[in-house]
């Protein structure tokens, strides 16, 4: 299965509308056919989001480690507005 990062948030005012646009794809993708993480990207921090923890993702390479498994990406959606 491909991991898809579902990209949300944003540094303008309008990072509230992008992170309800985010989740609106969250729910509709297809959980059985692809690994799909939730990444907020906001002033103050780069995380994905699973299971009510936040993972900080690797900027250098857009890469994020949970468990001690570095995950990629293989599709970005970019929900990010403004």
């Amino acid at each position: 299965m491909k991991n898809v990062a579902v990209v949300m948030g944003g540094y303008s005012d309008e990072s509230v509308i992008s992170l309800r646009s985010g989740q609106l794809i969250l729910n509709h993708l297809d959980k059985t056919k692809y690994h799909v993480y939730e990444v907020h990207i906001l002033p103050d921090s780069w995380n994905v989001l699973l299971n009510d923890k936040k993972y900080p993702i690797n900027r250098a390479d857009f890469s994020v480690t949970i468990n001690d498994q570095k995950i990629t990406f293989e599709v970005i959606v970019n929900t990010i507005h403004g």
